[in-house]
């Protein structure tokens, strides 16, 4: 749907400028992505991005990177519009250290009438593997062929794909570096930024440094997570346009569905919707999910489990792995063991009815193995670990802010809630989470009694597999066996766009530099919670959604200035619409956009 939705918006005829970007994070999405990522490449080589950034979770596995790098790959695929900036290619021995992406660390993508200047960054990375080098951000904008690239290019805007927080300090330490060094205050320079998986935009200078010498607005821009959302970002190139023009910038969070995408296209019916090239896309798509196995129903789910739902309620994901998966059915009601792990595990809702090994494999992508720490920790030193969280910052700070929007669950969650203070207890955690429980115990119980009580023991499961199991287990309605459950009378929710969601990417924009989209007419936002990411109100509870929707009412200027907006839908009307706007319905300016 992506390519098609994509395609039926190029501007034909017109001089308008539209690019196609992406933002990193393509790997641990569905089952597609495995390590090495050998079916999920060639899904993306037949994507038609203008400019690709790197995110942090293609860099955790040597052979990831390997298989990237390899002949015919993905970084060959790409060329000069793979672009990693600060992040290196380091195989060893003899070979000399090259950009992951494109030999430039730059890119100019060319449009009918504008060419707009890329770069690609990640943040300071620290827990990548050997096989590359992320250097730091602050190191790389003051090397001279960052200052080449900006002086000596043709080039009428500055795009930074920022593997990054919208409001990262690194993104203003990039804006100023950027505008010091071209000494132009006219020229256009925006962030399309990603990696903390939430619906954001920051103006940078916030129209002060205008006010004071006509500095053209700068802004960072994020379009959501796991492909639930399309980014559409636009602005006008000219300068010699009207005051309260010059510094306009459009932003639209596009829901990523059938009904949202047809509607802004215009279009009714699938055959309408779908060109030619996009069919041959999702057949292929398709295709790899049956050889892979990924459509084979495991079971039948009672219930819709969503995952940033509050530990207190019953539909909680969290809770029900950890009392139902956990603690019944891998422990066996063991009364002295515990489990601990980072609310960072799961990505994805548990819908209600068939459940498939790709809905699993969406949910829970990490499948670490399952380690027994210590067989011997008493309670009271269970509840001196585990009651302080401030292990969660540095669990935070090292994976770059990833963690910051869910905040109504805590860095770590444990398979049980009270402890007795006497008892001893067995503690078991997967591989993700070892060091960081390791260092919790080493920081409140000293390194002496730490060493004291580990004694690692993986297990002979992990913790994908073990949903498997259960599921494969305990939710099999019918006597037929495994792969052949079926649920008769289940709302399948947000099932029916799949295929939209296959790709996993963290972050799809449409970046055109033009005006014209700001008539959209979207539910208003009443009250939100920055830890709810799901945009459809099926997702909510009636009186959540009771409390969060006015159905008929329009936003307004303060309503587009909140951080976090879901449960939105995008909508353009009549005369602004996003395809009129695309073929150059206000006459001759030059328009740039981003999808």
């Amino acid at each position: 749907m992506v390519v098609s939705f994509y395609e039926q918006l190029i501007p034909k005829n017109s001089q308008q400028n539209l690019f196609f970007v992406m933002n990193g994070d393509f790997m641990d999405g569905t089952g597609l992505s495995t390590h090495p990522p050998e079916h999920l490449v060639d899904i993306l080589k037949k994507m038609p991005f203008d400019a690709i950034n790197v995110g942090n979770h293609e860099l955790y596995f040597n052979s990831t990177v390997e298989f990237m790098k390899q002949k015919d790959g993905f970084a060959e695929h790409f060329g000069d519009k793979y672009v990693t900036s600060n992040v290196f290619f380091n195989p060893g021995g003899d070979y000399k250290m090259l950009p992951l992406g494109g030999r430039n660390r730059y890119h100019v993508m060319e449009g009918p009438s504008a060419r707009v200047l890329v770069f690609g960054f990640l943040y300071d990375m620290v827990d990548h593997c050997p096989m590359v080098v992320v250097e730091r951000v602050e190191e790389t904008v003051e090397q001279e062929w960052f200052r080449q690239a900006l002086q000596n290019t043709n080039y009428d805007a500055i795009l930074c794909l920022s593997h990054m927080d919208v409001e990262d300090d690194l993104i203003y330490l990039l804006l100023h570096k950027i505008r010091s060094i071209i000494n132009d205050s006219d020229m256009p320079i925006h962030f399309i930024t990603g990696h903390t998986h939430y619906r954001g935009f920051k103006e940078l200078n916030n129209g002060t440094a205008y006010a004071l010498n006509k500095e053209r607005l700068a802004t960072s821009f994020e379009a959501g997570h796991y492909l639930d959302t399309i980014g559409f970002l636009s602005f006008d190139r000219d300068s010699d346009i009207l005051e309260e023009e010059y510094n306009k910038v459009d932003h639209v969070f596009i829901e990523a569905n059938f009904d949202t995408l047809s509607q802004t296209l215009g279009t009714t019916t699938m055959d309408d919707f779908m060109t030619p090239y996009g069919r041959e896309v999702q057949k292929f798509i398709l295709q790899t999910e049956e050889e892979m196995g990924l459509n084979d129903v495991l079971g039948c789910s009672p219930q819709h489990y969503f995952f940033d739902c509050k530990l207190s309620q019953p539909q909680s994901l969290w809770r029900f792995y950890m009392e139902k998966v956990i603690n019944n059915f891998y422990f066996d009601n063991s009364p002295d063991h515990v489990y601990v792990m980072s609310s960072g595990s799961f990505r994805y809702d548990l819908y209600e009815g068939d459940i498939t090994l790709n809905d699993i494999k969406a949910m829970s992508p990490w499948n670490q193995f399952i380690i027994r720490v210590t067989t011997m920790i008493e309670g009271m030193e269970l509840i001196q670990m585990l009651g302080d969280d401030d292990i969660g910052d540095n669990i935070n700070n090292l994976m770059g802010g990833a963690l910051q929007w869910q905040s109504d669950l805590p860095p770590y969650i444990y398979s049980r809630d009270t402890f007795n203070e006497k008892q001893v207890y067995e503690l078991y955690t997967n591989e993700f989470d070892l060091a960081y429980v390791l260092q919790r115990m080493s920081d409140v119980l000293g390194e002496k009694r730490r060493d004291a009580l580990v004694n690692l023991e993986y297990q002979n499961t992990a913790t994908t597999d073990l949903f498997i199991d259960f599921i494969s287990e305990k939710w099999q309605p019918h006597p037929h066996g495994k792969g052949t459950a079926t649920c008769q009378t289940v709302n399948s929710g947000g099932k029916d766009n799949a295929v939209f969601f296959i790709l996993a990417i963290a972050f799809s924009v449409i970046f055109v530099s033009l005006i014209g989209i700001r008539e959209v007419h979207q539910r208003k936002f009443q009250g939100y919670n920055q830890s709810v990411v799901n945009m459809d109100p099926e997702y909510l509870s009636d009186a959540a959604a009771a409390e969060i929707y006015s159905s008929d009412d329009e936003l307004n200027d303060d309503d587009m200035d909140l951080k976090f907006l879901y449960g939105t839908k995008a909508q353009f009307l009549n005369d602004s619409s996003l395809l009129d706007t695309l073929e150059g319905s206000e006459g001759s300016r030059t328009k740039v956009a981003f999808l």
